[in-house]
C-alpha cells in the first residue's frame, strides 16, 4: 500500500524538526528550562495580583523546581478549560463528517450549518436571559429545549439547497427520507447548540456577582457576552472545514487561525479565564491552601497587640507565644500570607478586595499548630489501645461490686 505524498512530507518535516532539536539539544534545553522559570514567575505575579497583595511577589522569590511545575501545570489547566469550552467545535466537525460534503460544497454548508447552531444558541440566551430578569431566578431546564427551534426551521432549507452536494443528501430523495434528515439535522445543530452551555457557564461563572440582571442594559451586555464566546466556541472548526477545497494544509492553518480568534475573544470577553487557570495551579501545588487551621506565633515578632482578638481568634499559649486561627492564602519562598478565617468563605474573585488585613508571616516564625495536637492525640490513643485492660483486674472489678452492694442491702 502506496503512501500518500501529503503523510510524507509531513513525516519528513518531523524528521527534520527532531533532527534540529537533537543537534541544538545543548542550547535548547536551557532556554527552555529558563522559559519555563519565567512562566512559573510570571504565574506567581499574576496570583499575588489576583489576590490584591502584589508586593508580596517581590518578597517571596525563590528560585526551583517549583516554579517549573507550576508553568506546566498551569498550562495543563488552561488547556483542559480551553478544551472543554471547544467541544462544541468538536461536535460541529461530527456533523459535517456524517453529511461528507464535496470539497467544492465544504464551504456553503459549513456556513449554513454554523448559522443554523448559531440561531440554536441565540434562542436559547434570549428566553434564559428574558426569564431571568422577569422571574429573577434560575428557569426550568425545560427551556433548553428552546434550542431545537432555530434549527428546526432552516434544516429543510439546508437541504434542499444541498442536496447533490454532499453523499448523505444524494437524489432522490423521499419525503420519508427528507423528513428523517430534516428530523437528523435539527437535533444534530440543536445538541451543538446546547454544548454552547459549557462556555456560556465559564463566562457566567467568572462574571460572578458583578453583573446582575436587575436592568436591561446588564441583561443585554452579559447575553451578547454570553453569545459571542458560544459563538467563538465553533470557529476552530468553521475554519477547518471552509478551507476543504484548498487541501489538508490550508484546513489546519484555518483551524489554528480559528483557534486564536477564539483565545483574542476570551481575552476581550472574560479575562478572567486567564487568572482561572492561574489560580488553579498555585492551588493545586499547594501555595495556597483554603483548610482553616491553628498556627503558632513568636509573641515577639508578631505582638498580640497588632491582631484583632475577635477576627483572629487569638489564645494564649505561654512562652511568649500565642496562637491564631486563620488559612494560608499565599505561601511561597520564605513568605506566608495568612487570612482570618471569616475570608475563607469569600469567592475568589473577591478576595482582592478585602486581602488587606491579610498579614505575611515569615515561615520559620510560625507552626501550624492543628498538626502537632493531632499527632499528640494519636499518639495517646495509640497507647492506649496497646495496653487493654486485665480480664482478671475486670472480674475481680466486678465482684468487689457484687459484695458492695450485698453490704449495702444489709
Amino acid at each position: 500500500m502506496s503512501s500518500t505524498p501529503g503523510r510524507t512530507e509531513q513525516e519528513s518535516e518531523y524528521g527534520r524538526l527532531f533532527t534540529l532539536i537533537k543537534e541544538h539539544f545543548t542550547w535548547v534545553s536551557p532556554v527552555a528550562v529558563a522559559l519555563a522559570f519565567l512562566a512559573g514567575l510570571l504565574n506567581l505575579l499574576a496570583f499575588t495580583w489576583f489576590i490584591g497583595r502584589p508586593e508580596l511577589f517581590s518578597r517571596s522569590l525563590e528560585f526551583g523546581p517549583s516554579l517549573a511545575l507550576l508553568m506546566l501545570s498551569y498550562l495543563a489547566i488552561f488547556a483542559a478549560i480551553i478544551s472543554s469550552m471547544l467541544v462544541t467545535s468538536w461536535f460541529f466537525m461530527a456533523t459535517l463528517r456524517q453529511l461528507r460534503p464535496k470539497p467544492e460544497s465544504a464551504e456553503s454548508m459549513t456556513r449554513w450549518l454554523f448559522f443554523m447552531v448559531l440561531s440554536g444558541m441565540f434562542t436559547l440566551i434570549l428566553l434564559v436571559m428574558l426569564l431571568a430578569h422577569i422571574q429573577e431566578e434560575t428557569p426550568s431546564s425545560w427551556w433548553s429545549f428552546t434550542v431545537l427551534i432555530g434549527p428546526a426551521l432552516l434544516s429543510w432549507f439546508f437541504i434542499r439547497e444541498h442536496k447533490n452536494q454532499a453523499e448523505a443528501l444524494v437524489s432522490p430523495l423521499s419525503r420519508v427520507k427528507s423528513f428523517g434528515l430534516c428530523v437528523a439535522l435539527t437535533i444534530a445543530a440543536g445538541f451543538v447548540a446546547f454544548l454552547g452551555i459549557l462556555p456560556a457557564r465559564y463566562t457566567l461563572s467568572l462574571y460572578g456577582g458583578s453583573v446582575g440582571l436587575g436592568q436591561w442594559i446588564e441583561v443585554i451586555q452579559l447575553g451578547v457576552t454570553c453569545l459571542t464566546v458560544m459563538a467563538g466556541s465553533l470557529v476552530p472548526a468553521f475554519g477547518y472545514f471552509i478551507n476543504a477545497k484548498k487541501g489538508r494544509a490550508a484546513q489546519i492553518k484555518g483551524a489554528l487561525i480559528g483557534l486564536m480568534t477564539f483565545l483574542a475573544l476570551l481575552t476581550f470577553a472574560m479575562p478572567a479565564i486567564f487568572s482561572v487557570a492561574s489560580v488553579s495551579s498555585v492551588r493545586l501545588l499547594g501555595f495556597s491552601d483554603r483548610e482553616v487551621r491553628r498556627y503558632l506565633v513568636d509573641s515577639e515578632q508578631y505582638p498580640v497587640s497588632s491582631f484583632n482578638a475577635a477576627r483572629w481568634s487569638v489564645s494564649e499559649h505561654g512562652d511568649k507565644r500565642h496562637s491564631v486561627i486563620a488559612f494560608s492564602l499565599y505561601a511561597h519562598g520564605p513568605i506566608e500570607l495568612l487570612c482570618p478565617e471569616e475570608l475563607s468563605t469569600l469567592k475568589s474573585w473577591e478576595f482582592k478586595q478585602h486581602t488587606k488585613i491579610c498579614i505575611p508571616f515569615e515561615k520559620d516564625e510560625i507552626r501550624t499548630l492543628d498538626v502537632e495536637e493531632r499527632s499528640v492525640k494519636d499518639a495517646e490513643s495509640a497507647s492506649t489501645e496497646e495496653a487493654p485492660p486485665d480480664s482478671a483486674d475486670v472480674s475481680m472489678g466486678s465482684a468487689g461490686d457484687e459484695v458492695d452492694s450485698s453490704h449495702l442491702s444489709v
